[in-house]
């Protein structure tokens, strides 16, 4: 995977992901599905809520009743039995899916790969590519220093300007702001004015607010959604453990605050994996009192191999 970085010669910073490398990304979404769907005995893709109707997979035959469509009749099966026989079909039923995107200055952190907001990019465009495939409807939101909403859209074009906002460039260090939380944000608020309620959701970021207890993983969720929720959660390898950088000085993100950090310290270093992993099982926790499907995906390895419970 290629990292994109500020540009230090004056120029102006490249994006994330560029056209050609969404482009690439739709492919790929593509080619997996059609493996898939060969695999598969019973047509990968279905979604769970299918109803008998018009449609393109054929489900049975039954006796022809007054009113049906004379262009659906099985002629062979009113040959075979003598009496007249239509087919039926399983309906196809379109989801709404939202998808929210995290660029807050966490996301902006990558030790192997990438950065950590070109993952969640790439995400982002794989199951909104996946997404129209399956004839589904996409909207989504950008979280960045504020909320960005976009349109739900059935077509290519229409969801391009929300992955060309997820994968554009990083900001400049000196047009940051202050870490916001999801809490701040108001983004559960944001969402409900714009997610559809039975909306597959889909939250992808590090969940930075909620590991270090600024938000609360409801902080994430419009109050009266009632569709499927699943929060991907973007991880680098290096945040697990604190490596021997020696003595550094370290400023927090939220409120400046200085402190001073003997990285070099085995105890320091054990305390510090011990915190993270106590944060991560906490974080387990509240996405299951939630009813959150939580999903994990390293920076470092093989994106499609790792979505592909989703996909």
């Amino acid at each position: 995977m290629r990292s994109r970085t500020l540009s230090t010669n004056g120029a102006s910073p490249a994006p994330l992901l560029d056209d050609a490398e969404l482009g690439r990304l739709h492919l790929i979404t593509l080619q997996h599905r059609s493996r898939r769907r060969a695999r598969s005995t019973t047509g990968w893709g279905d979604h769970p809520a299918r109803a008998h109707g018009p449609g393109l997979e054929l489900h049975d035959s039954r006796p022809y009743q007054a009113g049906d469509d004379v262009r659906r009749m099985d002629w062979r099966a009113t040959a075979r039995s003598g009496k007249a026989t239509t087919k039926t079909f399983v309906a196809e039923r379109a989801r709404n899916v939202f998808i929210v995107v995290d660029r807050r200055p966490s996301m902006m952190f990558g030790t192997r790969g990438e950065l950590k907001a070109a993952t969640a990019a790439r995400v982002a465009a794989m199951l909104s590519f996946l997404a129209l495939a399956e004839r589904d409807v996409v909207a989504g939101m950008v979280i960045e220093h504020g909320t960005t909403a976009f349109p739900a859209a059935r077509r290519l074009e229409g969801i391009l300007p929300l992955l060309r906002t997820a994968a554009a460039a990083p900001r400049v260090p000196g047009d940051a702001t202050l870490f916001a939380a999801a809490r701040e944000l108001g983004l559960n608020t944001a969402l409900a004015r714009t997610a559809d309620r039975a909306a597959t959701l889909y939250l992808i970021g590090d969940f930075n607010d909620v590991l270090r207890g600024y938000a609360a993983i409801a902080d994430y969720l419009p109050g009266d959604h009632r569709g499927d929720r699943v929060a991907i959660r973007i991880v680098d390898p290096a945040e697990r453990t604190l490596g021997d950088a020696g003595v550094l000085r370290l400023v927090s993100p939220h409120g400046g605050t200085p402190m001073v950090v003997d990285t070099g310290s085995g105890e320091i270093r054990r305390r510090y994996q011990a915190a993270v992993a106590e944060r991560e099982a906490e974080l387990r926790r509240h996405c299951a009192a939630h009813g959150v499907r939580l999903i994990e995906i390293s920076s470092d390895r093989d994106l499609p191999a790792q979505l592909e419970p989703l996909l």
